[in-house]
């Protein structure tokens, strides 16, 4: 009996103890209701919001709190099936999940200055603003959380934007994976479609290790930059632009990884400022540009606007049928109006690339000019390199350079290499070895990436 007793007693508590982990669902109707649920919301608590549109949102501020265990989820009844018409979420609270919304013709959808916030699976359209803000806001540094799987559609500045305005307080840990981000109204705001960072050179160095991963961009029109670097640590991984004016660009910072990353039909390709920044097994193919290293004002993170690449390793990247340039590192050189955009910051753009590491990177056109590299052999450590054109537009002829078919499997979907390939057992070791996310050290060819 006693053995029964205990049992009883044990079970009843796990129900008891299973009912307030998971909480309560509340589905709401109305924006008057929705804001009285989050009131009231209480970790595990889900508030459902009903699907129809609405137009009475207006300014919300989210400032309930989950737990790790029991995150608080407001979601709409059926994916996409809740419309908020102009609404605005200013989230401040902790461990909340967004899922399933529709957003439409918002300013600002969401600022978060929360932590551990999830917004995922939702579809935003026609913002006439930045659409996801990231930012400190007083005490509050948001940390940790993640933006996924949701997509963004036509809009007119900034999709996603993290935004640093403090040198002691600044958000970190923060992931941008899995998004589609799709057709920038082109509106002459040159508004980057992913930021991360701010371009005053004081926050330059500042470490904010985001993750931005397994992205889609296409119809980036707005400006030169899809995706937009201007601080350090961050990791750009496996992200695809296509059919855009615009690229990936590491404006300013340091130890910046772009590596497994695929641009085609566009114009910019990737480019590269500032220090220690690695660029691996990238593959740019029809595009103007491929990888580009430009003169800058200086080498100085903390002082110069535009810092010239110093001590990058550019490495193990496919480069294929750029109409301009395939690798450029003569871009801005002796640029002198760049105080038509910095007044008294402004300086002429004279200082080349230096101490860089380019090596093991493969460069096949017909048009253009495989690789220039502005007589910079001597200031930068260039070497094993495959160039091969049906022309004579080498441009660069350095030291261990291949002039010969790379033999890409099915070329412009399939850059594996044949066995037979002059690549294979041809690159030089890169020391010291660099890794990234743990997958492993530079030290061969291309791995040749599918579109």
């Amino acid at each position: 009996m006693r053995f029964i007793y205990h049992f009883l007693i044990s079970f009843i508590a796990c129900l008891l103890l299973t009912v307030v982990l998971h909480g309560k669902t509340t589905t709401v109707t109305s924006s008057s209701a929705f804001s009285t649920a989050v009131q009231n919301a209480n970790p595990g608590d889900v508030i459902v919001i009903k699907n129809g549109t609405y137009t009475d949102f207006g300014h919300k501020t989210i400032d309930c709190e989950g737990t790790s265990e029991n995150p608080i989820i407001i979601k709409s009844e059926n994916k996409h099936g809740a419309v908020i018409c102009g609404g605005r979420f200013t989230v401040t609270g902790k461990y909340i999940t967004f899922k399933d919304l529709r957003s439409q013709n918002a300013a600002i959808t969401f600022t978060i200055s929360g932590s551990y916030i999830q917004v995922t699976g939702c579809y935003f359209s026609n913002n006439a603003n930045d659409v996801i803000v990231i930012k400190n806001d007083q005490n509050l540094i948001p940390k940790y959380n993640s933006i996924d799987h949701n997509e963004i559609i036509h809009f007119k500045k900034m999709a996603i934007l993290i935004r640093v305005n403090n040198v002691n307080q600044y958000p970190q840990h923060n992931t941008i994976e899995y998004n589609s981000i799709i057709d920038q109204i082109a509106s002459g705001e040159n508004a980057d479609s992913l930021r991360i960072g701010t371009g005053t050179p004081k926050f330059a160095k500042l470490r904010l290790y985001t993750k931005i991963r397994y992205n889609y961009f296409e119809k980036i029109n707005n400006c030169n930059e899809a995706i937009s670097i201007k601080s350090s640590a961050n990791n750009l991984i496996g992200n695809v632009v296509k059919n855009s004016l615009a690229g990936i660009w590491i404006r300013k910072g340091e130890d910046n990884i772009v590596e497994d990353n695929w641009i085609e039909d566009s114009d910019e390709g990737i480019l590269v400022l500032g220090n220690n920044n690695r660029i691996m097994n990238n593959v740019v193919i029809n595009s103007k540009y491929g990888i580009q290293l430009p003169y800058g004002q200086g080498y100085d993170l903390a002082v110069d606007r535009i810092p010239a690449p110093n001590n990058c390793i550019v490495a193990n990247n496919t480069i294929y049928n750029c109409s301009n340039y395939g690798l450029y590192m003569s871009l801005w050189k002796n640029r002198d109006d760049w105080e038509n955009n910095w007044p008294n910051e402004g300086r002429i753009s004279d200082k080349p690339p230096k101490d860089n590491l380019i090596i093991n990177n493969i460069i096949q056109g017909s048009v253009g000019t495989l690789f220039d590299n502005d007589n910079a052999t001597s200031q930068n450590d260039i070497t094993h390199q495959i160039l091969y054109t049906t022309g004579s537009n080498y441009g660069y002829s350095g030291p261990n350079v291949i002039k010969h078919d790379p033999q890409f499997r099915s070329p412009p979907n399939d850059f594996y290499l044949k066995s037979s390939s002059p690549a294979v057992g041809s690159s030089r070791k890169v020391n010291p070895h660099v890794t990234s996310d743990d997958r492993g050290a530079i030290g061969d060819y291309p791995r040749g990436l599918k579109g």
